[in-house]
């Protein structure tokens, strides 16, 4: 298990953070959900800062400490800035392996200090070695070749050794998912014409540019995440073109049953079928050519939740990652919520894949603590599961496949913020998350309505 140590960090006096299959942080605005989760999303694509690193270095792997040391205290400034703007007594721990005790620290010590537990970097170092030199050996044959079958000979045995660089990084690094953050404001992508995105893409390009050269601080780290996100959701766009959600190909790795499980509940979350003819992303709702809206001109809700709906699909055509969804909720009425965090579920353990959310919204906890409670009542009463997978829409799932919609105590991790605390609030004792803070949420709106009913009917008398 992956974890995340944080004393003394902005508004965060102190958290451990337990990085589950499921993790999800819930609070209210400036309380440091998406601080932690930024600082979850720093840590966890420093195995890919590596990778690129020991491939363009000129520098032996044995010296690369240096270097990489280097590259993450200017990556950290990019994203949280200076550290003498933050706690003299800061720290950050990150567990790449909680278990064997191999972790990252980050403290202050007049200036930001970035250590590795003594022997892990000479571990990453001696795993990787070998096929990164090997790399660089047929890179430079590559390029000294004149001959065209010759430097495609090189080409492709480069390319076998990067996959394996890859899957040795992957194995020393604790972590073989591909992480990806979905920042809140997902329209921005959907709502503009491509020529203004390219427009836009290009001027942050810029401005991150001008950030990093004049050391200007300020919330660059946000400029970056939306700056990947537009990048990325090009990509899930492009893997649609020409098709939908209906006819999207994802059963060579998942079977009928699970395809039409998916397609079900996104066809229920955006109230139609998503397609993208010509490069033009569409909603259709209807048979007829008049039933049918352009993305662009579609709800809000519609177009906050497209990019994840088209990331699960990717997902489970067969590949494993880790991804941050911030405020999934967004502008979803709570059943499309149940269904949105439901498909997640799926994913999740379909593919092995992690999700992060952040939420403002307590029907997510209510949908979470409903897959806990899904998976406690089935097994203390084995007789109730097939009627309670036939409500979920569930009941041809292959469970022996990892088709399944209900999580596990021991797989999910929820974190309630406010006021520099973060409390884990899932009852160890019940496995689900702790009735008292469920009554809390509502707890104060039911109090107003409290105090006005007997003026309301002192009124009428």
């Amino acid at each position: 298990m992956q974890k995340l140590i944080i004393k003394n960090f902005r508004q965060i006096s102190y958290a451990e953070i337990d990085i589950k299959k499921f993790t999800i942080f819930i609070g209210p605005q400036a309380s440091g959900k998406s601080t932690i989760a930024k600082l979850v999303y720093f840590f966890k694509s420093l195995k890919q800062d590596f990778l690129k690193l020991l491939i363009e270095s000129e520098e032996k792997p044995s010296e690369l400490h240096i270097e990489y040391i280097k590259s993450i205290e200017e990556k950290f400034k990019v994203y949280f800035g200076s550290s003498f703007e933050l706690s003299e007594k800061f720290e950050l721990k990150y567990f790449f392996s909680f278990e064997e005790n191999l972790y990252i620290r980050l403290y202050r010590k007049v200036s930001l200090q970035v250590e590795f537990e003594k022997t892990y970097f000479s571990k990453i170092i001696l795993e990787t070695k070998m096929v990164s030199e090997k790399i660089k050996i047929f890179s430079q044959k590559k390029t000294k070749t004149e001959s065209r079958v010759a430097y495609q000979f090189y080409d492709s045995i480069k390319e076998k050794f990067l996959k394996d660089l890859q899957t040795v990084s992957d194995k020393v690094f604790y972590d073989d998912r591909d992480p990806i953050f979905f920042p809140a404001g997902r329209n921005l992508t959907v709502a503009y014409p491509q020529h203004f995105l390219t427009l836009f893409f290009g001027e942050l390009s810029s401005l991150i540019g001008e950030l990093k050269t004049d050391n200007i601080e300020s919330k660059s780290i946000d400029l970056l995440l939306i700056k990947e996100f537009i990048s990325y959701s090009q990509f899930l766009s492009d893997q649609f073109v020409g098709s939908g959600f209906n006819d999207n190909n994802i059963s060579d790795y998942n079977s009928q049953h699970i395809r039409t499980v998916i397609i079900d509940k996104t066809n229920k979350i955006i109230k139609g079928n998503y397609e993208n003819k010509d490069g033009t992303e569409r909603i259709t709702f209807g048979s007829t050519r008049l039933d049918t809206v352009k993305l662009a001109h579609a709800s809000s809700g519609q177009q906050e939740s497209i990019r994840i709906l088209q990331d699960i699909f990717f997902i489970m055509k067969g590949h494993k990652a880790f991804r941050i969804y911030e405020e999934p909720e967004a502008h979803l009425f709570p059943e499309a919520q149940k269904h949105l965090i439901e498909l997640m579920a799926l994913m999740a353990n379909k593919t092995h894949s992690e999700v992060l959310i952040t939420t403002h919204s307590p029907y997510i906890l209510s949908i979470i603590n409903n897959l806990l409670f899904y998976n406690q009542t089935i097994k203390r009463n084995p007789e109730s599961a097939e009627y309670i997978k036939k409500r979920f829409g569930a009941e041809n799932l292959d469970e022996t496949q990892n088709e399944r919609i209900y999580l596990s105590p021991d797989e999910v991790s929820v974190y309630s913020l406010g006021k520099d605390k973060v409390e884990q609030i899932i009852d160890p004792e019940t496995g689900l998350i702790g009735a008292n803070f469920l009554d809390q949420v509502a707890e104060e709106i039911y109090q107003d309505f409290d105090f006005m009913y007997p003026l309301n009917r002192k009124e009428e008398n």
